[in-house]
């Protein structure tokens, strides 16, 4: 039982630290994923153009920054 107040002690903490992040990535994700039309944007704020081959690729990368910034154990991607 205290491993499991641990464990929720450790998503709570998660959640005050980043849970608005993940929620708005979890929100991208959902919407590259869904075939709606988005805009991608570089460090500098300028829109990047990425071409409907190349959507697949960018999916991924964004999934893989969810999980590393540990949002998959927050909200669960699937």
């Amino acid at each position: 039982q205290e491993e499991e107040q641990l464990e929720q002690k450790k998503l709570e903490q998660l959640e005050a630290a980043i849970g608005d992040d993940c929620r708005r990535m979890k929100k991208d994700i959902d919407a590259i994923a869904g075939g709606e039309r988005v805009a991608f944007f570089d460090k500098d704020g300028k829109e990047v153009i990425v071409p409907q081959r190349d959507l697949g690729k960018k999916l991924e990368e964004w999934k893989a920054i969810y999980e590393n910034a540990g949002c998959d154990q927050l909200i669960p991607l699937e």
